[in-house]
């Protein structure tokens, strides 16, 4: 279905607006699709609101229903749970109006190479697979439909939207047993600094509803957001902060002239979610603020426990009492990445402990430590109490046998 608005009411939209238009870092070549996903709570990418039609950009794919692609933006997603996936998506401008938004789906195909490799083909079957769905009705509420998924494909999506408007669009999955990989998404964001709508120097604008998500570029790394500005609306423009890649575990809400503090992610996948909201009137400077991808933390590990110079027997002063027979032997400890608290324990065969914030970086030696002296090889296992799991065991110490002599037991037997 063609799209078509009378030339006054679009010169007055376009009078109107305008001066809210902005650019966005969405792609508008196949080639080079930015990453997005689904999940029951909903997601917000920008669609650009300028650019050739996709059709004369990449004219090798097959448009299917797409009678014209004007403004397109390609997003990828990647499944990480197969199943079907049902998706909803609503196209709204800067206003907080809907607009009209169109798609095309293809796949899938094996990975995001294959999938790039296969742009300026798409549609046509083999290396550009197939057309899964498409709609070019006049609607800005599109439905975006999967069916038989499996883990690791990755699908292809061209966003394209009508109206001239810089647009945002919301996306949440509305059914099936499918999951997409989150953690795909704005990886690229680190070291960089965002602002609100408005960029480094200018207001935000009324009727803004955005969110970002941000995830560390290394799997078990973590995100970390530093506010270098910050001025809205007290009581009425707000920032929220989220652990994880939703919006269900809110972190702070913060609103008015005080920085919100570094804010650090402890969600498992280590990413942070950030929305801003502006209500109709009133603007300020807005926010800025860095985000820093943390590496994975260091993993503790003790290498190696080591038994040196070893005693010979003492018989504790009850020399026809072997039970309470020992020797002593100094254990040396070698580890890394040791944790920041808690104490280092000896445990099994004999027992110590010493505070973690009084032993080396990388060793620690644990003298006179006692053992039985019962000719059986000595026994330790050396833990972290704050890292249970940094634990090593070392059963071939030392053996060293008894050296207490029993009393002699007369009987009453006869003496020949």
């Amino acid at each position: 279905m063609f799209h078509k608005l009378p030339f006054h009411i679009a010169f007055v939209l376009f009078f109107a607006f305008s001066f809210f238009n902005q650019a966005y870092a969405q792609n508008t070549n196949c080639i080079d699709p930015d990453p997005f996903c689904a999940s029951y709570t909903t997601q917000y990418f920008n669609v650009n609101s300028a650019g050739a039609d996709a059709s004369t950009t990449n004219p090798g794919n097959n448009y299917d229903c797409l009678i014209t692609s004007p403004r397109p933006s390609w997003f990828y997603l990647e499944i990480q749970n197969g199943g079907n996936l049902d998706m909803h998506m609503t196209g709204y401008d800067v206003s907080g109006f809907t607009v009209d938004v169109d798609f095309i789906l293809y796949g899938p195909f094996s990975n995001l190479a294959s999938a790039i490799a296969g742009c300026n083909n798409y549609g046509n079957g083999g290396t550009g697979a197939n057309v899964l769905d498409c709609s070019f009705s006049p609607s800005p509420d599109e439905d975006i439909n999967i069916t038989g998924a499996t883990t690791g494909q990755v699908y292809i999506l061209l966003v394209t939207g009508y109206s001239s408007l810089s647009n945002n669009y919301s996306l949440v999955q509305t059914g099936g047993t499918a999951t997409t990989n989150c953690n795909i998404i704005n990886t690229g964001n680190c070291g960089e600094t965002l602002y609100d709508n408005g960029g480094a120097s200018g207001n935000y604008t009324n009727n803004v509803n955005t969110t970002v998500t941000l995830c560390p570029s290394t799997p078990g790394g973590t995100v970390t957001i530093n506010f270098s500005a910050f001025n809205t609306e007290s009581g009425y423009d707000f920032v929220n902060i989220y652990n994880g890649s939703g919006t269900t575990s809110l972190l702070g809400s913060y609103s008015g002239t005080t920085f919100p503090p570094s804010t650090t992610s402890t969600a498992p996948n280590g990413c942070l979610t950030v929305t801003f909201s502006s209500d109709g009137s009133v603007v300020s400077s807005g926010y800025a603020y860095t985000v820093v991808c943390n590496p994975p933390p260091a993993v503790c590990n003790i290498a190696s426990i080591s038994f040196v110079n070893a005693s010979v027997c003492n018989n504790n002063g009850t020399p026809s009492n072997a039970a309470d027979d020992y020797f002593t032997v100094d254990i040396i400890v070698n580890y890394s990445n040791k944790p920041a608290s808690g104490t280092l324990n000896l445990s099994g065969g004999a027992t110590a402990s010493v505070s973690v914030a009084s032993i080396g970086a990388s060793t620690y030696t644990f003298t006179g430590v006692s053992f039985p002296a019962n000719g059986v090889a000595a026994s330790v296992t050396a833990s972290f109490s704050a890292n249970v799991a940094c634990t090593l065991n070392n059963s071939s110490g030392p053996a060293v046998a008894s050296c207490s002599t029993p009393a002699c037991t007369p009987n009453n037997g006869t003496w020949n």
